[in-house]
């Protein structure tokens, strides 16, 4: 079973966010571990996450880039690999993202086939202007409504990228989208 219905939101343990909180957000960030592998954070505004989330090329991939925790690595400005929430199976609190070993590679197994989809960097860096190309890019959007699950998925990447790859080729940014699902919950 995955976490991608509604309900199952439920069972996940949401927290229920109505505003941005630029301390809260403050105190997530401190609790990450830079150190594990460098990364830039970036938050989002309602606006931009709205433009990200409509990046894909049918409504199975609006839904996807609408996931509240994912994970996307950028080789040579091509997305290779896709992780969201709603293709790690797991419990109430935590996700199993190396489900069928996809982490276990140096690039890791994407969750969802990317034939058909035909997604840059560019994209992505025409919405967020802090990001700055590279060899390898690896853009984790995250929200402190699903914080611990958000934290797994950063720590998954951050020690994948530490076991495969080097700080001088590869950017991770840390996207937090509160921004927009604050406004849902106002809704």
């Amino acid at each position: 079973m995955t976490s991608c219905s509604v309900i199952m939101s439920k069972v996940y343990g949401v927290n229920n966010i109505k505003a941005f909180s630029q301390e809260d957000y403050d105190q997530s960030i401190a609790q990450m571990d830079s150190a594990m592998f460098p990364f830039k954070d970036i938050v989002a505004n309602q606006q931009q996450y709205e433009l990200s989330r409509h990046l894909g090329i049918d409504s199975s991939w609006v839904k996807d880039f609408s996931q509240p925790v994912q994970i996307l690595y950028f080789l040579k400005g091509e997305l290779v690999s896709f992780h969201a929430n709603c293709y790690a199976p797991g419990g109430a609190s935590q996700l199993n993202w190396n489900y069928e070993k996809r982490f276990e590679t140096e690039m890791p197994i994407s969750a969802k086939s990317l034939d058909g989809i035909h997604l840059s960097l560019v994209q992505y860096s025409k919405i967020y202007s802090d990001i700055e190309d590279g060899e390898l890019v690896v853009l984790v959007f995250w929200t402190r409504m699903f914080e611990k699950i958000a934290f797994d998925a950063i720590e998954v990447a951050q020690n994948h990228l530490k076991q495969f790859h080097s700080v001088d080729n590869c950017r991770l940014y840390l996207i937090n989208s509160d921004h927009f699902f604050a406004s849902l919950s106002a809704d």
